[in-house]
């Protein structure tokens, strides 16, 4: 992702140290597709071309900060020098922190499920519902004031979004992830410094990133939904591989097993009783059939005397 008139930085999501790929909509937001679980931890990479930061003062630093759903995580530094002539990287891929037992463990970012609840929306915070999907990135320039130490405690990171949000707060957007970090995984000694901003605490430059998963990008609209496949029926012979030749041969000899199944359970059928017209046996009573019983009624010839009885 590029900025307007900051065109030799470029910022990214990586999984894998590959970037995602990138959509934008009408509003000019930009968004990534992404899949939650374990195993799908993700990334900021910036990348800052030769030139842009070049500073005299030698303890000045451009700090790469990081927000995920309007939670501070942290960042990493970048140190400036009058004489760098060759692009510089800075890679954000979690929260570091000192535990006693192991020593420094990285906490790498990653994305869950969000779950949702019919509880009422008056006990969230406007700034978690307003952020939430969102991952930001703010390029500050400021300048070291005390020498690097060991890290010996990191950020107290906690989530926008602790166990599930109610559904009346999405408001009938399409969000059905958040983000968050994993287990910690031991890691390197890292070193944290002190900076002060005597240029100011307003951003060089901020990056961000809307995450979605692919299906809530496609109700969206963002991205087209993937096209029905054409049936294997349906398909040019020519164009079907072996497997798909072989798959279709199956469906075709199961739709044949199950016609000549339903032909031999015709034929065991009997057939139905034959009512004789010169047959005039029965000519007195009519047999009715229901549900519930049987019962007989007497034919009553045309002109028989019918037997009326007064009940009153």
């Amino acid at each position: 992702m590029k900025l307007e008139g900051v065109k030799r930085i470029t910022v990214s999501v990586q999984t894998d140290k590959k970037d995602l790929p990138e959509y934008e909509d009408d509003q000019d937001e930009l968004y990534i597709p992404t899949i939650a679980g374990a195993g799908n931890e993700f990334g900021v990479h910036c990348h800052i071309k030769q030139g842009p930061f070049t500073s005299p003062n030698p303890q000045d630093e451009v700090g790469v900060l990081v927000k995920l759903d309007g939670v501070y995580t942290g960042g990493r530094i970048i140190r400036l020098d009058k004489h760098r002539r060759e692009d510089m990287t800075c890679d954000v891929d979690g929260i570091y922190d000192f535990q006693r037992c192991v020593g420094t463990v990285l906490k790498p970012f990653t994305f869950a499920q969000l779950a949702t609840d019919d509880k009422p929306t008056k006990d969230l915070k406007l700034e978690a519902i307003k952020n939430l999907g969102e991952i930001r990135i703010e390029l500050k320039r400021g300048r070291r004031i005390a020498a690097a130490l060991p890290l010996m405690h990191g950020v107290k990171y906690q989530s926008a979004i602790k166990d599930s949000i109610s559904e009346k707060a999405l408001k009938g957007r399409a969000m059905s992830q958040k983000a968050s970090v994993g287990q910690a995984i031991p890691c390197g000694p890292q070193t944290t410094v002190k900076m002060g901003y005597p240029y100011g605490r307003k951003p060089l430059a901020t990056f961000t990133f809307k995450y979605r998963s692919r299906r809530d990008l496609q109700i969206q609209g963002i991205i087209r939904r993937s096209p029905s496949p054409t049936p294997l029926e349906a398909r040019d012979p020519d164009t079907l591989t072996a497997e798909e030749a072989r798959e279709l041969v199956r469906r075709i000899r199961r739709r044949e097993d199950k016609f000549v199944k339903v032909e031999r359970e015709d034929a065991k059928r009997p057939p139905p009783p034959s009512v004789d017209d010169d047959d005039d046996s029965d000519d007195d009573e009519v047999m009715i059939e229901s549900e519930a019983h049987r019962r007989k009624r007497h034919r009553v010839a045309a002109d028989a005397e019918v037997e009326v009885i007064d009940l009153t």
